[in-house]
């Protein structure tokens, strides 16, 4: 539509500019229009280029409007993008197996290094294989940090604990006294970006026993 309106607006004005010799445009309009004189076709010429004019000053007007919408149309198209870019990263992050790095074991190591040691179990809430191969990444990495643990854990059948993602993890003390070391182990999981609160097991745990309960993604 707009190169319609573009070329009969530019028809118009080269016709009117003069560009077609005027005795054609004269021969043509007396040839249908036998009674008009000189002064009738330039007072059509001037029409025309009236009309010409207004053509494309309207053409230039829609031109804007339609540049102006598609601006607004790519801008609002960028934002959803980068809305859906940052959707799709939480999603990956969500779905991402959980895993402790070198690094973050280091550390948990290095700052357990002086504290007393002792037993500790182990909990899951799901059976699914990416819990259980989290569960014994922790079992490995309280090991190597001088705690004991079974190498039998707990399906948490009868209970589940809300642990704050994305490790999910919750350290459980039963009655009585807690071991000396409950405390700086859920310290060390907080040293390495671990949100791993801390819950009064009373009827899920031994007397004096530490739990660590890892609940499903």
């Amino acid at each position: 539509m707009m190169f319609w309106i573009m070329t009969v607006g530019g028809a118009l004005i080269t016709l009117s500019a003069g560009l077609l010799p005027l005795k054609i445009g004269q021969t043509f309009l007396r040839h249908f229009f036998p009674e008009m004189t000189n002064e009738h076709i330039e007072h059509v010429r001037m029409w025309f280029v009236i009309a010409g004019v207004a053509i494309l000053l309207t053409n230039a007007f829609i031109n804007k409007e339609i540049n102006r919408e598609l601006r607004n149309i790519l801008s609002a198209t960028g934002v959803e993008l980068e809305h859906a870019k940052a959707k799709t990263a939480e999603l990956a992050k969500k779905l991402a197996p959980r895993y402790i790095t070198d690094e973050q074991r280091a550390t948990f190591i290095k700052y357990l290094a002086s504290t007393p040691k002792g037993a500790v179990t182990i909990a899951y809430g799901s059976p699914d294989g990416e819990t259980l191969n989290f569960v014994e990444q922790v079992r490995s990495l309280l090991k190597a940090a001088g705690f004991s643990s079974p190498e039998s854990t707990e399906y948490a059948v009868g209970y589940t604990i809300k642990a704050p993602p994305p490790a999910f993890i919750a350290v459980v003390v039963g009655s009585g006294a807690a071991p000396a070391y409950a405390r700086p182990i859920q310290q060390a999981f907080q040293q390495i970006g671990i949100e791993a609160i801390g819950t009064d097991g009373r009827d899920i745990a031994q007397s004096g026993e530490l739990k660590i309960y890892i609940g499903s993604k």
